[in-house]
């Protein structure tokens, strides 16, 4: 249940959340040309397990009466999402999970996805775009809200026995950083100090989580039900606490576990959710010339192979000389 090391990581231009979905993609044995089989990773290999688990479920879909349409087939897609399993990130003791951008809803789990009488979608998107939260630019760190719809996927027949519930739990994450300290000229004195990031996630510590009106905490959920045939509006507010600062995402999950004496009807819900403190189009995408004040990495420079330093750096000065960077 680990993340492949070459697993992409990133958010488009956009700011949508475009890692949807995880699957077995890492050392599968799988057929090779000519009757043969061999170990391969990659897109190659966790496509096809999408593929046949998406088979799978919205077969299971039409044979609960439902038709076969495009909404049919974007409900199947919203399942296999909402029922994945939120992978914890081992290096931090598998306390916290990787960032939904890495994940995207977590792994795949078919039966699960076969099994949910519900499913959880974001409201006033198109169906397509409702099985992650896209919070985009977030210009208001005092209050980050958003509207989920818990949707029973049973027909209504009067039987409200059928009822269920589910605890809401708001995991509320950023990215973890590190600060790294430079001594070039090796005399024990740092000569440029940064702060990386180290790809794995934190928790925001002192975020305040409120769902329909109820307080909720990491050991305390807040309660929701549904009746069959029915839909029940789930509202998530977010204060995040005044330290916190821009330029930097925001994203979690919102966990549905089910509750109540028909828990064992129900499976696991969850939807991801992202969004960036600030103005997106700030950041650098380049980082300036290495002897630039406004450096962040020190690596915009030319180098070659006869040295470890770029070309130009002083290591007994800690400085460039300009007429050899170049």
């Amino acid at each position: 249940n680990n993340m492949s090391n070459f697993s992409s990581y990133s958010t488009p231009s956009t700011l949508e959340l475009k890692r949807q979905i995880s699957a077995p993609g890492g050392s599968i044995y799988s057929t090779l040309p000519g009757n043969q089989y061999g170990v391969f990773s990659g897109t190659s290999m966790a496509a096809p397990h999408v593929a046949g688990g998406s088979a799978l479920v919205l077969q299971s879909l039409y044979q609960k009466g439902n038709a076969n349409s495009e909404d049919t087939a974007l409900k199947a897609k919203l399942a296999l999402m909402n029922t994945s399993n939120v992978i914890m990130d081992p290096s931090t003791g598998s306390t916290i999970p990787y960032s939904p951008r890495r994940q995207g809803s977590g792994l795949m789990q078919i039966s699960n996805a076969i099994k949910t009488p519900a499913i959880l979608r974001r409201t006033n998107v198109p169906l397509e775009e409702a099985g992650a939260v896209a919070l985009k630019e977030i210009n208001n760190k005092n209050l980050v809200t958003f509207n989920l719809s818990l949707e029973s996927l049973e027909a209504n027949n009067g039987n409200n026995k059928n009822e269920l519930e589910y605890s809401v739990y708001v995991d509320v994450l950023t990215d973890g950083t590190e600060n790294k300290s430079f001594d070039y000229n090796k005399d024990g004195v740092a000569d440029e100090s940064h702060e990386y990031l180290t790809l794995k996630s934190k928790r925001v510590e002192g975020a305040k989580i409120v769902v329909n009106n109820q307080s909720v905490t990491v050991t305390n959920g807040a309660i929701v039900t549904v009746k069959p045939g029915q839909k029940r509006e789930i509202e998530v507010k977010i204060s995040l606490p005044s330290n916190m600062r821009d330029k930097q995402f925001l994203e979690g999950f919102v966990r549905l576990v089910a509750t109540g004496v028909n828990k064992d009807q129900a499976v696991p819900l969850t939807v991801p959710y992202m969004g960036f403190l600030g103005d997106w189009t700030e950041l650098n995408n380049l980082d300036p010339v290495a002897w630039s004040d406004k450096a962040f990495l020190g690596y915009t420079a030319l180098w070659d192979d006869m040295s470890e330093y770029p070309m130009g750096f002083n290591r007994f000065t800690g400085k460039f000389d300009l007429e050899k960077a170049a």
